[in-house]
This record gives C-alpha cells, structure tokens and sequence, in this order.
C-alpha cells in the first residue's frame, strides 16, 4: 500500500519534523511531562481493576481482597492519581512557556538579524505578524501537547486491551469495532479541519491588522471625520471573523465528538453481548464493569487521534505562515535551540564598547542598484565616495529614488547589483553591518514605540562610560526638543503612545532624531530631517550639529537651501540614475 505523504507546510518542512526538532530543545522535560501523564492515564485501568474485585466480592464470587481493603485502595489510588495531575500540570506549564518562548525568539532574532530585508517577509499590517506570533506558535505547541497525551493514552489503551483479552478476547475483539471504524473516518475529516482553519486565521488576522492601523492613526481618522466607517468596518470585520471562527470551532467540536462516540458504541455493544453470557454465568458483574470502563478507555484512543488529527491540519497553516517571515522560508529554524532566559530572566544590557575597527574611514558605493519588484522602480548604477567626516546631500524630485538609495546601502532592501564596502572592505551583508554605533538612519516617517520619552530614545542603548541621563539630555538638546520636554507634565517620562500619536508630527521627528544622534554613529543617514520643522527650528538644529558631533560622516535626502549650503557634495537623482 502507497503511504499518502504527510502534508508539510513552508521550506517543506513537515509538522512531525517541526516538533521533533522543537521538543529535543527540552528532551529531559518533555520526557518527565510524558511519564507524568502516562502515570495519570494508567489510574484508570487499575481502578476498574480493583472495581472488578469489589463487584465480585458482592456478588459472592471469590475475590482476593476485602471490599475494606479495595476500598481503601481505591481512594488512595484515586488521590494519587488527582496529585500526579496536579504535578504534572504544574511541570508542563513550565514546559509550554518554554517552547513557545523558544519560537517567538528565533521569528524576532530572524527579523532582527538574518542578512535578508525584513520587510519583504512581514505581511502588510503589523497586527498580522501579531497574530503569526501568538495564535500559529500557539498551534505548534498544541501538537507537541497532543503527541503527549496520545502516548499516554496509547499505552494505557494497550496495557487495557491485554487485560481485558486476559478475561474474554472475543468481547475484547468486538469492543474494539467502533474505534477502528472511527479512524479513517477521523482521517478524512479532518483535511476539511484544514481550510476551515486558515479561512478562521485569516479573519482574525484582518480585525487585529485593522486595530493596528487604527491605533496608529488614531488622529487622522478623528481629522476626517472617520470615527463611524471605521467602526462599521471593525464590526463587518468582526461579524466574518465571527462565521469563521465559529465553522472553525463547531467542526473540530464535531469532529472530536464523532471521535468520541466510539465509547459509546462500544459500551453498547457489552451490554448487548454480555447480558446472557451474565445471566448463564459466562461472565461475572465484575466482568462487566471492567468491560464498560475498558469501551470508554478504547475510546480515549480514538477521541485523542482525532484531537491530534485536528490540531496536525492547523499547525500546517501555521507553519507555512511562520516560515513566511523567514528568508528561506523554512519553517524548521523557527524550532531551533536558542536561549530564551525564561527560568532566570535575561542578562543585564552590557554597555556599548566601541572597537577601532568601527571607526569610519570611507564608504564608498559602486554600481549600486536596487529596484522594487512590484513596480520596477529604483536607483541604477550608482557611484558614491563618502569620506570621515563629510557631508554629502542627495536631492531630487519626488520619485527619483532618493529613499530608495538610503534603504539599499542600509540593508533594508535586496541589492539588485553592484557592491558597498566600508574602509575598502566589500560588505557581503550590509544590513547587518549598518547598526549602531557604526550607523544611525532617520527615516523620513519615523515610528516610535509607545514607552516613556528616554525610553523611545534610548531604546536600551547605553555606551561604556556614559551616563545613561546625560546622554538622553544631550541628544534631546541637539535635537531642539528640549523646549518641548520642558513643557511636557512628565518630562522625559512622558509616554508617546503607539507610533508616537501623543506628540506633534515635529516632536515625533526629533524624538527619532534624538534616538539617532544618542549614539553618536560614524555614519548617519538622514532621510529628510527637516520635512516637519519650521524655519527657525530647522536652522538652530543644524547650527548646533555643526560642532556637536566632529567627525560624523552625514548622508542626507533634502532640498533645502540650508542643507545644501553645507554640503561637500551633492548627488542628484533624476529617474533611479545619477545626474552629478
């Protein structure tokens, strides 16, 4: 017979070998959580055990112990039993945080630091890439939850067939019809499992993107007069995550029922059978409750393969949404081993230690191009000397690529040709090489996280032999938003909100510029300073950088008079090409 092969999700990676490769990060763990729960599933057989006795005792058969004794026995089984449940949850919670903490690292230390850009890999809305976070990790380990209990179940389930093939095997024989039957059945429902549930991640991904952007332009929508369509949009969202969701959960609550309805059957069928060979003493009243409790433990095996049958159909939506946000979209390193300091917390931040390799002597781009593969545009074959300590302006028109070209040398965008190199060394990954203190890049829109001001600034950064306040302080000064602060009620504790929403559009460009300016980089690109700044601002801002970073290497998108009045040199991009 040719084996269908198991479905797999991105990079080809299958949802056995992604658990596989996510438990061996906590194999001793893993292991005591399957013993601890192999323990709790064994109870019962041992119960109707000792249940058997006790009937038998009552009905005058002979019986190896008293129903005092049983009795005491049963209870302190029982007890045990509800102990082993208690530590084992205890130890698998433990368990659980660890594998999803485990997953959620490796997607943000891909982002963060993999050579590919990250923005082609994140989906549209960040309230989407939330989602791939919380809901397809939590996918992934619910898979490594049901290998558990299946294993346990199935061992149980073998050790009962035994007993009860000890008693009578072809009553034993017949209980085990309707869980047999109930596989392929469960097989087959459960590739329906799978579109349903990818129909059910979508919606919700959409309302949570929609909150995201929602949140972010809190004040455009209030501008415009939009409060009600959005809120008709939120509920039109909601009421097709609603359909979703809930096709979603009625068809694995079915699912999982018709699972279960083996037992049923199966119990049935002992007290069609059993009745006469009970009434002419072919079996005892003992007999019969182990029989009873034995159909409802066959069943366990069929309601947990249909479980684990559910949850492998959602895992492969998760795994192929997970490896999208991984440049070789393989799922599979997202399971890797990696620290995650979930039982001791993370080290201390050590401060930054610049080394002399780090010291910018010369940037130089040859040939650089860079297109956008949706539509075509960019910057070509671009030629740039950057010495230490010069300024040098690109300018214009809107279109020309000037954005484009910032992106490219920084790594946030795939090169489509030529090279970069930094002190004559060619960079085989700049976006890796351009960070903090080597380089620091204001964007045109910049993006705050919604902490306190020093926070936003900060980001964590702080530099060996620098203390932390004073840095702060100076680079909210030579970014002219010192006035600002001083009106603020909380100062530099005062919160910017998501993306900055609580500031002016001014104070939330000079937040970033005091975030890139704190770490006094060798290379600092700036992607239109000014565009939010007024006359008087703009000029106190650029006479008080004069002097105060000496020796900073400036790359900056303008087409101010003041700007290019500075310049050493000045680059103009017309149509992605250079025309100086």
């Amino acid at each position: 017979m040719i084996r269908r092969p198991e479905p797999s999700g991105a990079g080809g990676t299958t949802v056995s070998r992604a658990i596989f490769r996510l438990v061996s990060a906590e194999p001793r763990a893993y292991i005591i959580a399957i013993a601890s729960w192999t323990a709790f599933f064994l109870t019962p057989t041992l119960v109707a055990l000792l249940v058997r006795q006790l009937f038998n005792h009552l009905s005058a058969r002979p019986a190896a112990l008293t129903p005092t004794s049983i009795l005491v026995i049963l209870g302190t089984v029982e007890v045990g039993r509800w102990l082993v449940l208690l530590g084992s949850q205890i130890q698998f919670d433990g368990l659980w945080e660890g594998l999803l903490a485990l997953q959620r690292a490796n997607l943000l230390r891909s982002l963060a630091l993999d050579p590919a850009p990250a923005g082609p890999r994140l989906p549209g809305a960040p309230g989407e890439a939330i989602s791939r976070f919380r809901d397809d990790t939590l996918d992934i380990n619910r898979v490594c939850d049901s290998w558990i209990d299946l294993t346990a179940v199935l061992i149980s389930t073998s050790l009962t067939l035994v007993v009860l093939a000890t008693v009578d095997l072809r009553l034993t024989l017949l209980i085990s019809i309707p869980t047999l039957i109930a596989f392929p059945v469960c097989r087959r429902l459960a590739v329906r499992m799978r579109a349903l549930r990818r129909a059910s991640r979508e919606s919700t991904a959409g309302v949570t993107s929609f909150l995201g952007d929602v949140f972010g332009a809190v004040l455009a929508v209030r501008v415009a007069g939009g409060e009600d369509k959005a809120v008709e949009r939120f509920d039109q969202l909601n009421r097709q995550r609603e359909v979703t969701a809930v096709a979603d959960q009625v068809a694995t609550t079915a699912f999982q029922r018709f699972s279960g309805m083996a037992g049923e059957v199966g119990v049935g069928l002992v007290l069609l059978v059993a009745a006469p060979r009970l009434r002419n003493g072919g079996l005892t009243l003992g007999d019969l409750t182990l029989f009873i409790s034995g159909s409802l433990s066959l069943a366990q095996l069929a309601r947990w393969y249909g479980r684990i049958a559910a949850v492998y159909r959602q895992a492969e939506i998760a795994l192929e949404r997970l490896g999208a946000l991984r440049p070789d979209g393989r799922a599979v390193e997202v399971m890797a081993h990696t620290p995650t300091h979930i039982r001791f917390g993370p080290p201390a931040l050590a401060p930054v230690e610049r080394q002399a390799s780090e010291r910018l002597e010369v940037v130089e781009l040859h040939g650089l191009t860079a297109v956008h593969a949706t539509t075509g545009r960019g910057v070509h074959d671009i030629d740039l000397h950057l010495p230490r300590g010069s300024f040098t302006v690109v300018t214009g028109p809107v279109g020309s690529g000037k954005s484009t070209l910032l992106r490219a040398l920084l790594g946030l965008m795939p090169l489509t040709a030529g090279c970069i190199s930094w002190n004559s060394e060619r960079l085989e990954h700049p976006g890796l090489w351009f960070v903090p203190p080597r380089s620091a890049y204001l964007p045109q829109v910049p993006l705050l996280c919604s902490e306190a001001l020093s926070d936003a600034v900060t980001l964590g950064h702080r530099e060996a032999g620098q203390d932390p306040v004073t840095a702060v302080l100076e680079a909210v000064k030579l970014a002219c938003l010192d006035d600002d602060v001083a009106e603020m009620a909380d100062g530099l504790a005062t919160v910017v909100g998501p993306r900055g929403v609580r500031l002016s559009g001014g104070q939330v460009q000079r937040t970033a510029a005091a975030r890139a300016f704190v770490r006094r980089p060798e290379l600092l690109v700036v992607d239109d300073l000014s565009s939010a700044l007024d006359v008087a601002t703009e000029r106190r801002l650029w006479l008080g950088l004069a002097d105060a970073l000496p020796g900073t290497t400036w790359l900056v998108v303008s087409h101010r008079p003041t700007v290019l009045g500075r310049a050493d040199q000045v680059l103009t991009l017309s149509d992605g090409g250079s025309d100086a």
